[in-house]
């Protein structure tokens, strides 16, 4: 009996690690591959391809683009003008994977939001978010 109980309780802790480490590999670990890939191919875009993959992002949640289709296709434009719901936004693409966002970028976001007329701003980049541009952007509505 006593062997019956330690091999059922062996069992069960197999399992149960088992079933842990394929909870882990099954959904942590393959959303993180596949985020990865997602930025690398982002990151193999073409600029002018990248800001169009972004822009069609953001008609398919609701906003509107008012920037001139002409001037996005020339492919000069590196900030967007969008509006939803009355409210008007700035979108600033940074294309590359090894583009920083810094406090200096949100502070030239800031200025060009502000004479655009944009209540808030999306910094949007495949790149990496510098922690020090966390607090400035949240306060910016960035």
């Amino acid at each position: 009996m006593f062997q019956a109980s330690t091999l059922l309780i062996a069992l069960l802790a197999a399992l149960l690690v088992g079933g842990i480490g394929t909870l882990y590999f099954g959904r942590v670990r393959l959303r993180k591959e596949e985020a990865d890939a997602g930025i690398r191919a982002l990151s193999a875009m073409r600029w002018r391809e990248f800001s169009h993959f972004v822009l069609d992002a953001m008609r398919h949640r609701g906003y509107d683009v008012l920037t001139p289709d002409d001037e996005a296709d020339r492919g000069q434009q590196t900030e967007f003008l969008l509006q939803k719901d009355g409210e008007r936004f700035l979108l600033s693409c940074k294309h590359g994977s090894a583009y920083r966002l810094t406090k200096q970028s949100i502070s030239e976001l800031v200025a060009a939001m502000k004479f655009q007329g944009a209540r808030s701003g999306l910094l949007v980049t495949p790149g990496r978010i510098e922690a020090e541009a966390n607090k400035p952007a949240e306060l910016a509505r960035i």
